[in-house]
């Protein structure tokens, strides 16, 4: 990842990350820490795959994510990132277990989360 990301304000242009780079590997834990405005949100934003560099290249399994269609993306971010966020909203009325199974019943991953799904709100 060689990634720089600049946003176009009515004051001029601001540079949230220039050429920052990160390596992450498969079974990695990595916390995103920083001050205020230091670019961590944007940095998320990119390794999540829901925003592209303006600049440089962000590979995720040896693919260009910016050279992939929304669609090649958001299969992407289901199929390979998982995230835990400071500030959740999870599903009401479901324990933490279920918040973090569902993504997996959607999936079929696993046959437990499987017949559980009858227990979902919706």
């Amino acid at each position: 990842m060689d990634v720089t990301k600049t946003y176009s304000l009515e004051n001029g242009d601001f540079t949230a990350l220039n050429h920052v780079s990160l390596d992450i590997i498969e079974n990695d834990f990595v916390a995103i820490m920083g001050s205020s405005g230091s670019g961590k949100s944007t940095m998320m934003n990119q390794e999540e795959i829901l925003d592209v560099p303006t600049m440089g290249n962000l590979y995720i399994e040896g693919r260009n994510v910016a050279k992939m269609t929304e669609l090649e993306r958001s299969h992407l971010r289901c199929d390979t990132i998982g995230y835990i966020f400071q500030k959740l909203s999870p599903i009401p009325l479901q324990s933490a277990y279920e918040n973090v199974e569902y993504p997996l019943i959607l999936k079929n991953k696993t046959h437990d989360a499987t017949r559980n799904a009858d227990r979902l709100p919706f």
